[in-house]
C-alpha cells in the first residue's frame, strides 16, 4: 500500500483522489473493467469520474442498480445481478462518496485491500475537513456578525436626521443588506411540519400580495406531502418567484407553479424527491450570468435598491431542508428554477 499512497502524493481533492485510484489500479493490472463514480444526495446523484477502458462512458447499470435492495445497503461491497459495487462513504449510514462499479463478483485481492486503503485516508481528511469547516464557518459567523452589528448602529443614528433622497435610500440599501448578510452567515434553524405540498405553495404564494395575480398555479397533486418550516419555505419560494416577475420584461409577467414527485435513481438515497417548478416565459438569463445568479451581492438592479440576495437566501433555505435549487433557462424562450426537496421515505 505504500506504493499507492505515494502515487496519491500531489492530489489536490478528493475527486482527483478517485482518479488517481483508478489509474493506479489499472496501471498495475489489477481490473480492466470497472469504472468509478462521485455520488451525492440530488436528483442526479451520479457522476462519472474514471472508467476503464477510457472510452467506456456507458453508465446503463444505473437502471439495474436503481433495483438493488436496501438491505444490500449494509455493506461496502455489494454484489447485483452479477456486478460488484463498492460504496465509499465518509461514515455509516452516509449517502454522499464514491461508487465502484465492476464488471464482475470475483474483485482481486490488491483491489480490495486499495480501496479499503482509499476509505481509511477518506474517512481521516473528510473528519479533518468537517471540523475545519465548522471552526471556521463558526468564526467567519461571529466576526461579519459583529461587522454588521457595528453598521448598522452607524445607521440606526441617522434616524430622526433630515437626509437627502440619495442618502436615504442609500441607509435603506444598507440596512437590507445588513439583514441578508446576517441571515446568510448564520445557521438556519428549522421547525418543521408535515403537511400536504399543496396546502405548503398555496399558503407561501398568498403571501406574495398584490403580484399574486400574476402567478398561475397549475393543477397540483393533493398526495404529495413536505416536511419543512413553512415560514422559511415561503420565503425561499417568494424569492424565486419574485425574481422571476421582476426579470419578466413581457407585460403582464405570467409565472407559473407545478408540482411533482420522482423515485430516487439512487438505492442510497431512502426517499423521494419533491420537484416544485417555477417557470416564466421571459427573455432567459444570459449564459455570462447563470454561474452566478445564486452568489450574494449579484444583481442588475442595483440602481434601484437590490442587495442581490433573493436566490442566495432562497438556496441556503432550501439546502438547510437537505434539497437543492436548480436554474435551466433558454435566450428568448424564458427560465425554470426548481426546487428539490426530499419526499416519501421508502423506509
Amino acid at each position: 500500500m505504500t506504493d499507492y499512497l505515494a502515487y496519491l502524493n500531489a492530489c489536490k481533492d478528493q475527486d482527483e483522489v478517485a482518479v488517481k485510484t483508478g489509474q493506479y489500479i489499472v496501471e498495475e493490472g489489477l481490473l480492466s473493467h470497472f469504472q468509478i463514480i462521485k455520488h451525492r444526495i440530488h436528483p442526479k446523484p451520479y457522476k462519472l469520474l474514471f472508467s476503464s477502458p477510457s472510452q467506456n462512458l456507458n453508465m446503463s447499470w444505473v437502471d439495474v442498480f436503481a433495483n438493488c435492495p436496501r438491505t444490500e445497503m449494509r455493506s461496502d461491497w455489494i454484489y447485483h445481478e452479477n456486478n460488484t459495487y463498492f460504496f465509499l462513504t465518509y461514515k455509516d449510514g452516509y449517502a454522499e462518496g464514491y461508487l465502484i462499479y465492476a464488471e464482475k463478483t470475483d474483485i482481486p485481492k490488491p483491489v480490495k485491500q486499495i480501496l479499503h486503503t482509499w476509505k481509511q485516508v477518506y474517512t481521516l481528511l473528510m473528519s479533518w475537513q468537517y471540523a475545519s469547516k465548522n471552526q471556521f464557518n463558526e468564526e467567519k459567523g461571529n466576526l461579519i456578525s459583529q461587522l454588521v452589528h457595528d453598521i448598522q448602529a452607524i445607521v440606526l443614528l441617522s434616524e430622526g436626521l433630515k437626509k437627502s433622497d440619495d442618502l436615504a435610500k442609500r441607509l435603506a440599501y444598507q440596512q437590507s443588506v445588513n439583514k441578508n448578510v446576517t441571515f446568510y452567515v448564520r445557521d438556519t434553524e428549522l421547525i418543521k411540519i408535515s403537511a400536504s405540498a399543496k396546502d405548503i405553495i398555496y399558503t407561501a404564494i398568498d403571501l406574495i400580495g398584490e403580484n399574486r395575480h400574476l402567478v398561475k398555479i397549475n393543477s397540483l397533486p393533493s398526495d404529495i406531502q413536505l416536511t419543512v418550516d413553512v415560514e422559511l419555505f415561503s420565503r425561499a419560494l417568494n424569492e424565486i418567484v419574485k425574481n422571476a416577475i421582476i426579470h419578466n420584461k413581457k407585460q403582464p409577467p405570467k409565472i407559473e407553479i407545478s408540482l411533482n414527485e420522482e423515485k430516487s435513481i439512487s438505492p442510497f438515497i431512502p426517499f423521494s424527491w419533491v420537484k416544485i417548478s417555477v417557470k416564466d416565459q421571459g427573455d432567459g438569463i444570459p449564459q455570462d450570468f447563470l454561474s452566478l445568479v445564486k452568489m450574494p451581492f449579484f444583481t442588475t438592479r442595483k440602481q434601484q435598491g437590490s442587495a442581490g440576495f433573493g436566490l442566495t437566501i432562497a438556496e441556503k433555505i432550501i439546502n438547510a431542508h437537505g434539497g437543492h435549487v436548480e436554474i435551466e433557462t433558454k435566450p428568448g424562450q424564458g427560465t425554470q428554477v426548481t426546487i428539490y426537496l426530499p419526499g416519501n421515505s421508502y423506509l
